[in-house]
């Protein structure tokens, strides 16, 4: 084994260990401003950044969105200071001030402006006094006023300080600032077949499919469980639909033709995959009681097949589950 495939195979452990799922750890020191733990080694860590986009880019892992990061325009580093700054002098100086309107006279100004007398506050234009808020005066909200420049307004702008090279930008140059998504890491079927397998892939498709052009049953199960995952995390829906072959109780295998015949018959929405040399399952994501029901028919109208849908929301071993639900296929043959 050369040591990419290494290297590619211990970053897919290294997912696995996690949970099937593995999140980056925000980390100010690091490079790009967080890194992927599970080496031993911070070094290593650095590093497997790579090896796991390689992997996703061949599809042995999915990207799953974390979260977005900003970068400098100037230098790409992800140590931006981000603040509100004066719209005159760029400062970010700046201080709030509580703003008073009287009704009476209609003059605006800060609260520190309305001297504080014995039966309220008195209006510095008109000279009047007032005491009862939404009768005789409101406030209209808090307004900036700019230490550095004197500069009163009432909605700053924004500006950042990278402090990695010390670049200072604000107003339009907010726009130059780049962003970068950050993923969290999901071992996929492939993934996981290449982990059973102890290897890469060596041609397209080779570790997923047999000579029928049907998932492999590592496969297959791998598929199970991902959507099984997506359901748990958000509620979608999949159906799952064990087939066989032969009369009377007795199995028959399942000859690529009749394969072929099945994988038609589900159309290009469903994924099918063999069990045994006598079993196989559809896969149907997305499906909801309605579509299943009809996968069904379809799949019986064939001829010389037995086919049941089943449900996995819950726990336990998908090979066991649906090795189960191919024998009770056959005793009720």
């Amino acid at each position: 084994m050369d040591d990419r495939t290494s290297r590619l195979l211990r970053a897919l452990r290294i997912v696995r260990d996690a949970g099937a799922t593995l999140e980056p750890v925000w980390d100010p020191l690091a490079r790009d401003g967080f890194v992927y733990r599970g080496t031993g080694s911070p070094l290593d860590d650095q590093s497997l950044t790579v090896d796991l986009e390689e992997l996703a880019n061949e599809n042995y892992l999915d990207r799953v969105f974390f979260d977005r990061i900003s970068l400098c325009p100037h230098c790409s580093s992800h140590a931006l200071n981000v603040r509100e700054i004066c719209l005159t002098c760029g400062s970010s100086n700046l201080t709030q001030m509580k703003t008073i309107l009287h009704f009476r006279c209609g003059y605006v100004g800060p609260l520190t402006a309305f001297k504080v007398e014995a039966t309220g506050r008195r209006c510095p234009k008109c000279g009047k006094i007032f005491d009862n808020l939404g009768t005789d005066h409101d406030s209209p909200g808090e307004y900036f006023i700019c230490r550095t420049c004197n500069a009163e307004f009432q909605v700053p702008e924004v500006g950042a300080r990278c402090l990695s090279c010390g670049a200072k930008f604000g107003g339009v140059d907010m726009q130059k600032v780049r962003s970068r998504d950050v993923f969290a890491y999901r071992l996929n079927a492939l993934g996981g077949a290449a982990l059973d397998d102890g290897r890469l892939r060596d041609a397209p498709a080779e570790l997923l499919v047999d000579e029928s052009g049907l998932y492999r049953r590592n496969v297959l199960i791998a598929h199970v469980e991902d959507e099984r995952r997506r359901r748990l995390a958000g509620g979608k829906e999949f159906g799952l639909i064990v087939l066989g072959a032969g009369t009377n109780g007795t199995p028959a295998a399942i000859d690529g033709k009749l394969a072929t015949s099945v994988r038609t018959a589900l159309g290009e929405a469903g994924r099918v995959g063999r069990l045994d040399q006598n079993h196989l399952v559809a896969l149907l994501p997305g499906a909801g009681a309605g579509r299943i029901k009809s996968a069904v028919s379809r799949v019986l109208e064939l001829g010389g097949v037995r086919a049941a849908a089943i449900e996995l929301w819950d726990g336990g071993d998908v090979g066991v589950r649906l090795d189960e639900a191919a024998r009770q296929i056959d005793a009720h043959g």
